[in-house]
């Protein structure tokens, strides 16, 4: 044991060390995933009227970033709920900083430098 860390077993050193590189890897993708969720929240919130039944019978895909998207399977229900009730408590927790810590945005956005 050198420094606390056993360096006798490079096994499970090469597996933190690939653990902390998925940490890195997907805390990354996870804080762009949730900061594009959090702005297609607010572009919502400008929408002058609310989805309705009719936007999802399409019966095209819709390409979003190159990738064709299919919607023919929402509703006006579920994608309200899905800003509302999915998407708002994740992103007021992710920026809430708790008493004497740090938001969990901050620790995320850390693991990606």
């Amino acid at each position: 044991m050198s420094n606390g860390v056993v360096t006798s077993y490079p096994n499970l050193i090469q597996k933190r060390q690939n653990l902390a590189a998925s940490l890195v890897y997907w805390s990354a993708a996870f804080v762009d995933a949730l900061n594009t969720l959090a702005e297609l929240q607010a572009q919502r919130a400008n929408l002058s009227e609310q989805f309705t039944d009719q936007d999802f019978q399409t019966g095209i895909p819709i390409t979003v970033n190159g990738t064709p998207v299919r919607i023919d399977h929402l509703s006006a229900y579920l994608t309200g709920a899905i800003f509302d009730f999915g998407l708002a408590p994740m992103v007021t927790a992710y920026k809430t900083v708790p008493t004497g810590g740090q938001a969990p945005q901050n620790y995320l956005e850390q693991a990606r430098m």
